[in-house]
């Protein structure tokens, strides 16, 4: 692969201060080295994705919570010559589902598998903004919700395999490696994981 754009999906919440949650994949483009022009189709593709998987047959509308909305979406080059700046889509989608969501960290995992094993040839997408009905009576992922999800990661690859042209795939990156792997398959488990970040956008504290 010549290249490769990082993307994020980036979801709010409207609490005071409002709760973020980000998704964040990789596209990898064959041939000559990602422009700018690669950077907005491959954009416009990911929103598309997004449409269908909300609208689709298996609507990911349906486990998404009302109080989640996919704000915007950002894309940057970060091979072979990292962009300066950022390039981003507003999107403004939100679920639908009343009720109580589940803590904006708590999400359904998109395990990425490449043709290759071990850690630097695997990636993670994670699916935020669930509601609390999608969780079983054990605490899992409900059937309905897993099948939902894995929906949503096939038309996520998909929609960048058919990008015209044929030279984009979603993709996992290894910053060890420096080197890029295509997703030949999305696998969704049947229990919810969490994004652990250091810092998180909206978290207040108090002293003892």
């Amino acid at each position: 692969m010549a290249g490769v754009i990082r993307f994020a999906y980036i979801f709010t919440a409207p609490t005071s201060p409002a709760n973020v949650c980000v998704q964040t994949g990789h596209v990898l483009k064959a041939g000559d080295d990602p422009d700018q022009t690669d950077v907005d189709t491959v954009l416009a593709a990911l929103d598309a994705a997004h449409n269908t998987a909300y609208n689709g047959n298996q609507p990911m509308k349906n486990i998404q919570n009302v109080a989640c909305t996919l704000q915007e979406i950002h894309g940057q080059i970060i091979q072979p010559t990292p962009a300066s700046s950022v390039t981003v889509l507003p999107v403004a989608r939100a679920g639908v589902i009343t009720g109580d969501m589940l803590p904006p960290q708590i999400s359904i995992v998109l395990s990425m598998r490449t043709a290759f094993a071990g850690r630097s040839f695997r990636g993670r997408m994670y699916l935020c903004g669930m509601n609390e009905s999608h969780s079983d009576a054990n605490g899992g992922v409900t059937g309905s919700a897993q099948v939902i999800a894995s929906e949503v990661g096939e038309n996520l690859r998909e929609r960048i395999f058919d990008i015209a042209g044929g030279e984009f795939r979603l993709g996992v990156w290894s910053r060890v490696l420096q080197e890029g792997r295509e997703v030949t398959v999305v696998r969704v488990g049947n229990r919810f994981d969490t994004q652990r970040r250091r810092k998180v956008p909206g978290e207040t504290y108090i002293n003892d």
